[in-house]
């Protein structure tokens, strides 16, 4: 997890675009404000981990980051269901 606590504060010091906008999705709903980062625990692997997160008021005028989530690209839900992390961050925001 250090390398979200990395992410994390180069988002909120120096680099609040540092991510990929999330966009639309019809199973994600409309992430249009949120921005992504990839990140793995071992740095010689494909990224597994994602962060999701907003820049508030926006992005032209950023004042505050905004965690979402943070998580495995595919997760569990409550019912053990296996969906994306982008799945639980439209649920997190009523999105969908």
């Amino acid at each position: 997890m250090r390398n979200a606590l990395k992410l994390i504060g180069r988002l909120a010091n120096t680099d609040p675009l540092l991510g990929k906008p999330c966009g639309y999705q019809h199973s994600t709903g409309n992430l249009f404000d949120c921005r992504k980062l990839y990140f793995d625990v071992d740095e010689n692997r494909d990224p597994r981990w994602r962060l999701i997160y907003r820049v508030l008021p926006s992005e032209e005028h950023p004042e505050v980051i905004e965690l979402v989530t943070v998580g495995l690209k595919y997760v569990q839900d409550a019912a053990g269901n296996r969906q994306t992390i982008y799945v639980r961050a439209g649920e997190l925001l009523d999105r969908i």
